[in-house]
């Protein structure tokens, strides 16, 4: 990005000031000093950020904004004010590596980058290598406390990693809310076609729970002559998952004496497997339950043959809403022993930032992407994103605080804790093939599950210290 005269020429000065005083004294530098043109303005005396971008290495364009767009503009120029503001130079460095190889070149330090960009798996990969600097460890310039810029603790809980903050995600940006918060999204045309009740009736009228997702079910399949309608298309085990989280299981927390707890095998979530069951053995013929992503798109979206998706946002944002003429987003209903309106979400893909161990200026670092974090411009309030989604993505503002909304509540649901080949999706899998009991798979899978607790889950209890006053 180009720097303007007055700052090379502040530049220039400052270097000059810099050399004669450490000529005078004998000293050689070693560090980029940290100094204000103002007491307002912070100048960072043109240090470069050099950012391995593993976004877009693969076919994503900038912050994988589309070009030609008003947020790919915004995106652009966010990173040419922080640039100007701070007297800095940000290297975004493509970088095609399979992650296992990255991580291997950084441990040897065969590669030089002060910070990483990437998605959530990748970057918990490399925080799992002991290569990156907390950023909870800089509270002077980091306010995780900040929501609207960072997210909620939900939110944070996914970007960290043994009781850290690691990850910083723009979460105010367009798009880069947790991309696979999961919604359902329903086809108005069927709906309406068939005469269906409108599914925002539930919500309107403080009824969408369990007995209302089983009525979808069941009556929104149609078969007309050769062809057939489904109710639903999902991801079986996304849908188990989520009856869980909405029944109010949580995997971690701690009492009111401060006792570690966990609700996994407890009532509430035998209470959800157990529901679950039941949609399969009495409903399995009316709605597709099949473990890929592609095929939730090529039902909903190309083949138009089904009444609703229970999908991830980033198929909302990138494939929905530019091939179904007609649909309304709905979140995922809450079971008997939830809190009813808080809808149930899995926090699972983020975009972020980390610093890496081998930045030599972590607090310049820290405070470039800090700015680069901040709402973009035209976007800096809730009801201008709430505007914009309304504007380019959903058809009225109901679906567009869903979606807002929804994201802000998501819990993390830790499919990156790996025991061997274990993650805890495995579990889920292996319950929503409903071919044994519950119990026995629950049995089988106890061990593997308590220890992805102890290691992975617990010690980020610990971060709700970085949010208290």
């Amino acid at each position: 990005m180009k720097r303007t005269l007055k700052r090379i020429t502040a530049l220039l000065i400052s270097l000059i000031l810099m050399l004669s005083v450490l000529t005078a004294c004998g000293e050689t530098a070693t560090l980029i000093p940290f100094t204000t043109e103002t007491s307002e303005e912070l100048n960072l005396n043109g240090y470069k950020l050099n950012v391995a971008d593993y976004i877009s290495s693969k076919g994503f364009t900038f912050m994988s904004y589309k070009e030609n767009t008003n947020l790919y503009d915004a995106a652009i120029q966010r990173f040419s004010d922080v640039e100007d503001e701070l007297n800095c130079e940000i290297n975004m460095i493509e970088t095609d590596y399979q992650i296992t190889d990255l991580i291997s070149m950084l441990l040897a330090g065969n590669v030089k980058y002060e910070a990483f960009y990437g998605n959530h798996g990748d970057l918990h990969d490399i925080a799992q290598g002991d290569l990156v600097i907390p950023a909870s460890d800089y509270p002077d310039i980091i306010d995780v406390r900040n929501y609207d810029k960072y997210g909620t603790p939900s939110i944070q809980e996914c970007n960290s990693y043994n009781g850290k903050i690691v990850i910083l995600s723009p979460v105010s940006w367009l798009y880069r809310q947790p991309s696979a918060l999961e919604l359902l999204v329903f086809n108005m045309d069927h709906v309406n076609r068939f005469g269906k009740t409108n599914p925002r009736e539930f919500l309107e009228n403080g009824t969408w729970n369990w007995d209302a997702l089983e009525h979808v079910i069941s009556d929104y399949y149609i078969k007309e002559d050769e062809s057939e309608i489904y109710s639903l298309v999902c991801r079986g085990f996304d849908m188990l998952k989520l009856l869980c989280l909405g029944n109010g299981v949580s995997f971690t927390y701690k009492d009111s004496d401060g006792n570690i707890k966990s609700d996994f095998g407890q009532p509430n979530m035998l209470e959800a497997i157990d529901f679950y069951s039941k949609l399969e053995n009495e409903y399995s013929d009316r709605y597709l339950d099949k473990d890929s992503w592609e095929y939730l798109v090529e039902s909903f979206v190309e083949l138009q043959n089904s009444m609703a998706c229970l999908t991830a946002a980033w198929q909302l944002y990138e494939d929905i809403s530019y091939e179904v003429k007609n649909y309304s987003v709905l979140p995922f209903p809450t079971g008997p022993q939830g809190e009813y309106g808080i809808w149930p979400s899995a926090v699972e893909g983020m975009q972020g930032f980390e610093v890496l161990n081998g930045c030599d200026e972590p607090e310049f670092a820290f405070r470039i992407i800090d700015m680069i974090c901040e709402p973009l411009d035209g976007y800096e309030t809730e009801e201008a994103r709430l505007e914009f989604l309304t504007s380019n993505v959903l058809y009225d503002i109901q679906d567009a605080e869903v979606v807002m909304n929804t994201h802000k509540n998501g819990t993390y649901s830790y499919w990156k804790a790996e025991i061997g080949t274990f993650q805890p999706d495995t579990l889920w899998r292996e319950l929503a093939k409903n071919n044994r009991p519950a119990s026995e798979v629950i049995d089988m899978y106890s061990n593997l599950f308590n220890q992805a607790i102890e290691e992975y889950m617990t010690p980020n209890l610990e971060i709700e210290k970085y949010f208290e006053e």
